[in-house]
């Protein structure tokens, strides 16, 4: 059976990665405020907010990415 974690974010990543890890799911999805004081950069910034610092390399156009970014149609901004 699959797991899957649905979990309100914070300002700290610390605790939204050890849980991950705890927890090993299939599937994340994060609930997180918009906006000046939100905590959407928590989990969604331009470089690694959660410190995976692990890279991957697209095959075809060389293209290479953070295998922890979090942009998706896995978060809901509130």
């Amino acid at each position: 059976m699959k797991k899957t974690l649905i979990l309100s974010v914070g300002g700290s990543s610390e605790p939204i990665v050890n849980v991950i890890k705890n927890y090993n799911p299939d599937f994340v999805y994060f609930f997180c405020s918009s906006g000046l004081n939100g905590s959407e950069g928590t989990i969604d910034s331009p470089e690694d907010p959660c410190g995976d610092k692990r890279k991957s390399e697209c095959p075809k156009c060389g293209y290479k990415y953070y295998l922890g970014d979090p942009k998706g149609k896995t978060i809901a901004k509130l």
